[in-house]
């Protein structure tokens, strides 16, 4: 037994950001968004981002994105209603971030149309039920 080594897995700094909290913020956020992941739909990404004002997390923020996953180039699928997790899950990661110290949050609806992009901007999150999502359309919720 004197022969074995011990490693301490997934405990390296190469592994992790320059700032250690924001991953575990991300991977509790993407913990919030499974069940809509599960949905094979639907998909949801999470990442840290910068801003350029001055918060007391020195301008980081966080972003998340719900879109529907269209796989078949042939043929595009119709514009989805969200089904009832996705604004089940906003609540959640609100309260969350808030728990967090990220008080200030803005959820808004990217439309792609053949006359230009159309953005709906802070919308409320009962709204997000009764969206016409199409796989070139995403909801945003931004947190900082």
């Amino acid at each position: 037994m004197k022969y074995l080594k011990t490693y301490n897995l997934f405990e390296s700094s190469s592994f992790l950001s320059p700032e250690p909290w924001m991953d575990l913020i991300i991977q509790d956020l993407q913990d919030i968004y499974l069940e809509v992941n599960d949905d094979p739909l639907w998909n949801v990404r999470c990442w840290s981002d910068r801003k350029p004002i001055r918060t007391k997390w020195n301008g980081h923020s966080f972003v998340i994105i719900i879109e529907i996953v269209d796989e078949d180039p042939e043929y595009e699928l119709e514009g989805q209603n969200p089904p009832p997790i996705v604004p089940e899950c906003i609540k959640r990661s609100i309260d969350f971030m808030k728990g967090k110290g990220f008080n200030n949050y803005k959820i808004t609806f990217e439309e792609e149309e053949s006359d230009g992009v159309h953005l709906i901007d802070n919308l409320h999150i009962d709204s997000v039920s009764k969206l016409d999502v199409w796989s070139n359309n995403f909801i945003r919720i931004e947190f900082w």
